[in-house]
């Protein structure tokens, strides 16, 4: 994944895509009318860097300039070549 030169760009948004896809079946299962999110961040410890939350994968097709940098590089300026998609949890509500 590179960020900058948007290479693996489509890869990202397409595995963006099957796990909302995965998600909302579950939640169309369960009856959960919130809009499914997924996590995208660097695999390599981010530290609360390189991380974003994502509802689409037109978002991850859309990125622009000052986001692709800040998910581009890490802690100590390490740069992110793989990226982990994690299903985004949604907080329980009392």
């Amino acid at each position: 994944m590179d960020f900058q030169g948007r290479e693996g760009e489509d890869a990202l948004a397409e595995a963006v895509e099957r796990v909302l896809a995965k998600i909302q079946a579950k939640y169309d299962e369960s009856g959960i009318a919130d809009k499914p999110f997924v996590i995208v961040k660097a695999d390599a410890g981010t530290y609360g860097m390189g991380v974003m939350s994502v509802k689409s994968s037109d978002e991850v097709r859309g990125l622009n300039r000052k986001n692709r940098n800040k998910m581009a590089k890490v802690k100590e300026g390490l740069e992110v070549s793989e990226v982990i998609v994690q299903e985004g949890v949604i907080p329980m509500k009392p």
